[in-house]
C-alpha cells in the first residue's frame, strides 16, 4: 500500500530524498530516489529498515551503490507526486537525470542554498553535538556562487571501453546517478565554456586511440585568470608518445590550449582511489597560472585547486578573518596543496604572521607551493612534504613546537585519528577547519570538543558546488583558556 510522505532533505550524495513517514508509532526516514525537499509523494517500500528518524539530516550515504553499507535504512519508490518540491524549475543540462554529476538542477538556486544551510545545521547539531540554536549556527546563511553554472575551472570525465574488454566501444562521460556505469555526455553545464568546447575535441581523440592505450579518465582545466586550458589524460601505463596525436588535434582547434599531460596511475585499487605514480608532459606546459586577490598561483595538472575560482576568493578572505592573526603568530597550514591558503594569508592579512609552515603529502603540490611563494615574494612561508598524521613530529622538526593558529583543509574523508590527535596536542589558540564534506567535518569537530580544550566560535558555509548537494564549510574553534 503506498504511503504519503513529505521530503525534508536529500542525502549526502544527492542520490535520494529523505522523506518522513508519520504513519507508524515511531517516525521513520524513507530514502526515495528523485524526491526533493518540500515535495509530498506517494511511495511504495522497496527495502525495509529498522531505523527511526535519528539519522535525518543528510548524513547517511544512501543510494543503490551504497546500500550494502547502509543496513537499517528504508528505501522507497515514487508512484505519484501529490505536491512538487520547493523552487521547482527546469534543468539546464540535457544529461540531467542520467548523469550523476548534478542532483539539484530542478531546484531554484535560492532553495538550493536553503537545503545546504539546513544540512550544515543538522550535521553540527546531530553529529558534532552542538545545541539547537547554538550561536555559531544562529542565522547561518550559505554564501552563493557568483555563477550558478559554468563555474568549474576543472572537470574530470571517466573513460571506459578503451581496453580490449570494452569490445571497441569507448565511452567518455560521467557516472550514472547511483551507479558505476559511465554514460556518455557531450559536455558539462558546470564547466567553463572554453574548456567545455575543448572537451569535445578531446573525446574525438580518445575514441580514435589504439587499443594499446587504456585511458582511465581525462580532466580539462581552464584558468579564469589567463583563459589557458590544460588537458590531463590518466592512463594505466605510460602513453605520452601515443597521445601526441591527441595533443595536435586539440591544439589545432583550440588556441587556448596550454598543454597536455599524461598521468600514469597506480594499480590495484578502484580508479577513484589511485594515486598518480608518474606524470609525463605530452606537449606544451604542464601547468596553468591562476589568480586569487593579488596572489598568482602555478597549478600543475594533478595539484589541488578549488574548482570555483570566483567564490574561492571570498572563502579565503573569510579564513583570513577567522585566523585573527598577530604579528608574532606562527601558523600551520595542513593539507596545504599548492600553498593557496598560506600565501593568501601572508598577502591579505591586515597583520601578516611571523611564519607559516605548510605540510602536504603530494610532492608536485609542494613544488608548486615553493614556486608560488617565490613568485609572489612571500618569505614567511615554508612548505614541506609529509603525512599530516605526523604533524607534531614534522612541526617540531621544523622548529614549530607550539603553533598559534592551525588551518586544516583535508580531503572529503576528513582527518585521521592520528592527524586530529596531533593537531589537538599542539594546542593552537585558534583552529580553522575548512571542509568540502560537512558530515566528516562535524565528526572531527565533535572529537575536538571532546578534548575539553576548545569551543566552536563560528560556522560559515559557501556554495562552491551549485546544482549539487555538496557545500564548503568553515568551522572556527578557539582554545578555552583557564
Amino acid at each position: 500500500v503506498p504511503l504519503q510522505v513529505e521530503c525534508v532533505d536529500v542525502d549526502t550524495d544527492g542520490l535520494c530524498g529523505i522523506c518522513i513517514d508519520e504513519s507508524t508509532a515511531r517516525r521513520r526516514a524513507i530514502f526515495v530516489p528523485g524526491a526533493l525537499p518540500g515535495a509530498i509523494v506517494r511511495v511504495v517500500i522497496e527495502e525495509e529498515g529498522v531505523g527511526g528518524v535519528g539519522g535525518v539530516g543528510g548524513v547517511q550515504k544512501a543510494g543503490n551503490k551504497r546500500r550494502k553499507s547502509s543496513k537499517g535504512l528504508t528505501y522507497g519508490r515514487i508512484v505519484d507526486v501529490v505536491k512538487e518540491h520547493d523552487g521547482k524549475t527546469d534543468a539546464v543540462c540535457p544529461h540531467f537525470g542520467s548523469c550523476g554529476g548534478c542532483s539539484l538542477q530542478e531546484v531554484a538556486y535560492a532553495q538550493q542554498r536553503e537545503i545546504k544551510a539546513r544540512r550544515v545545521r543538522n550535521a553540527f547539531e546531530r553529529i558534532a553535538g552542538l545545541a539547537a540554536g547554538h550561536p555559531a549556527l544562529a542565522g547561518l546563511r550559505v554564501t552563493g556562487s557568483p555563477e550558478p553554472y559554468g563555474y568549474r575551472n576543472r572537470v574530470e570525465f571517466s573513460v571506459v571501453g578503451s581496453d580490449e574488454a570494452g569490445g571497441g566501444r569507448v565511452v567518455v562521460g560521467k557516472h550514472r546517478r547511483g551507479s558505476k556505469e559511465v554514460v556518455a555526455v557531450g559536455g558539462c553545464a558546470l564547466q567553463r565554456s572554453a574548456a567545455d568546447a575543448c572537451y569535445a575535441s578531446v573525446v574525438d581523440s580518445i575514441e580514435g586511440l589504439g587499443g594499446g592505450v587504456v585511458v582511465e579518465y581525462v580532466s580539462v582545466r581552464e584558468s579564469v585568470y589567463s583563459g589557458d586550458i590544460l588537458v590531463n589524460v590518466a592512463t594505466r601505463e605510460r602513453a605520452d608518445v601515443d597521445l601526441i596525436g591527441l595533443a595536435e588535434h586539440v591544439r589545432s582547434r583550440h588556441p587556448a590550449l596550454r598543454g597536455v599531460v599524461n598521468s600514469v596511475l597506480e594499480q590495484g585499487s578502484p580508479v577513484e582511489l589511485r594515486r598518480v605514480r608518474e606524470e609525463h608532459l605530452v606537449w606544451g606546459a604542464g601547468d596553468l597560472v591562476e589568480r586569487l586577490g593579488d596572489v598568482t598561483y602555478r597549478v600543475s595538472a594533478n595539484a589541488f585547486f578549488q574548482v570555483n575560482t570566483a567564490l574561492t576568493e571570498l572563502l579565503y578572505r573569510h579564513v583570513v578573518d577567522a585566523c585573527r592573526l598577530r604579528s608574532s603568530d606562527v601558523v600551520l597550514d595542513l593539507y596545504c596543496g599548492s600553498g593557496t591558503i598560506a600565501l593568501f594569508l601572508a598577502r591579505h592579512s591586515a597583520v601578516p604572521p611571523a611564519r607559516i609552515l605548510g605540510i602536504e603529502v603530494v610532492e608536485g603540490s609542494i613544488a608548486d607551493a615553493r614556486h608560488n611563494a617565490e613568485k609572489n615574494g612571500v618569505t614567511c612561508a615554508t612548505f614541506v612534504r609529509g603525512d599530516v598524521g605526523d604533524v607534531r613530529k614534522i612541526a617540531e622538526a621544523h622548529g614549530v613546537a607550539g603553533p598559534d593558529v592551525i588551518v586544516v583543509d583535508p580531503a572529503r574523508a576528513g582527518l585521521s585519528t592520528r592527524a586530529l590527535d596531533g593537531v589537538v596536542s599542539l594546542g593552537p589558540r585558534r583552529l580553522v577547519y575548512v571542509s568540502c564534506d560537512v558530515s566528516t567535518q562535524a565528526r572531527d569537530v565533535k572529537r575536538v570538543l571532546e578534548s575539553g580544550m576548545y569551543r566552536v566560535e563560528e560556522v560559515a558555509a559557501f556554495d562552491m558546488y551549485p546544482q549539487t548537494t555538496h557545500v564548503e564549510t568553515v568551522c572556527t574553534m578557539t582554545r578555552i583558556e583557564e
